[in-house]
């Protein structure tokens, strides 16, 4: 991991936010935000069944905090198919 430098108060106790710091911790959260992406989309791609994809999306899902739930790019697919919150009868077992 990279060592990276954020501006500390003089007791060291606390961050200093200023811009330098605040763009260091925005970037770390959206290379956060992608590792995260990019380990769902490999779950669900590697689910055997349409069905399989959407459960194991939907329990993924249930356990993220909201703000990536809601996240655009947090947008599913398996097989092409638009990975989905819930399931009707006539999308089991595609």
């Amino acid at each position: 991991m990279k060592l990276v430098k954020l501006s500390l108060s003089a007791s060291r106790d606390n961050i200093h936010f200023d811009e330098k710091t605040k763009k260091i911790i925005r970037k770390r959260v959206k290379e956060i935000f992608g590792e995260i992406v990019s380990t769902l989309e490999a779950k669900i791609t590697s689910c055997k069944t349409y069905t399989k994809a959407c459960v194991s999306a939907i329990e993924i899902r249930n356990e993220l905090p909201s703000s990536i739930k809601n996240a655009n790019s947090l947008k599913m697919s398996w097989n092409d198919y638009p990975v989905k919150n819930s399931l009707t009868s006539n999308e089991i077992n595609i």
